[in-house]
């Protein structure tokens, strides 16, 4: 399927061409509409009024599944309810970059109950949340100031609390800054922000996979 449409909306699920046929309630009329979808590169609405993606997670979706060809700015343009947890992934020459579109704080609370089949974190840098894998990232930069100043990002954790972000696997010259990660649970194991830094494999690998599969010049920088 290249495209799905749910209340109007269409979202990109693969690169190519499909065509949306829409029919009015009572039959009367029907219109088509020809779909293409290229790799993603430029700048996106996060949220907002004029919102190419209502959510982060569903422009991390995109990403993984048209995949890009330049780089990627995604602006959170309002404040957001994340139902799903986020996993970014690159693989590309390209940066991914996630910031705020003004000198206004915009909060990404996270909603899911259900963890992650696999690492926790509600933010996963490196875990493909659709194949449930680990998978190579680099490149990818979450900045919360606007302009080189101040801090107007912010990823809670809610009541269901959680692990805020999570750099998993080989992920490498990517970092988070200028962003304040707040867990609001007031009791578990996961009160407050946790950095959850896991290598790829599991178990008791070889030396080389120890060396291979641990994050790399990561930033984590307020």
């Amino acid at each position: 399927t290249v495209a799905s449409v749910s209340d109007g909306v269409v979202t990109a699920l693969k690169k190519g061409t499909t065509t949306i046929t829409v029919t009015t309630e009572d039959g009367s009329y029907t219109a088509t509409c020809a779909i293409t979808v290229e790799l993603m590169h430029g700048t996106y609405n996060i949220g907002g009024a004029f919102a190419n993606y209502a959510s982060l997670s569903a422009a991390a979706t995109a990403i993984k599944n048209t995949g890009i060809d330049g780089d990627v700015v995604l602006l959170v343009c309002a404040d957001i309810a994340e139902n799903a947890n986020i996993g970014l992934v690159n693989n590309t020459s390209y940066s991914i970059t996630i910031r705020p579109d003004a000198a206004i704080k915009r909060t990404i609370t996270f909603g899911s109950q259900a963890d992650n089949a696999g690492p926790s974190g509600h933010l996963m840098i490196g875990y493909d949340l659709t194949g449930w894998a680990a998978s190579a990232a680099k490149n990818i930069y979450i900045d919360g100031s606007h302009n080189d100043e101040g801090q107007y990002l912010e990823f809670v954790a809610g009541t269901n609390g959680g692990i805020v972000a999570c750099f998993y696997g080989h992920v490498t010259d990517s970092y988070i800054k200028n962003c304040r990660l707040i867990n609001t649970r007031e009791s578990g194991t996961n009160v407050g922000v946790v950095f959850r830094v896991e290598q790829l494999a599991g178990g008791t690998p070889a030396a080389a996979d120890k060396t291979d599969n641990s994050p790399e010049n990561i930033g984590l920088e307020n």
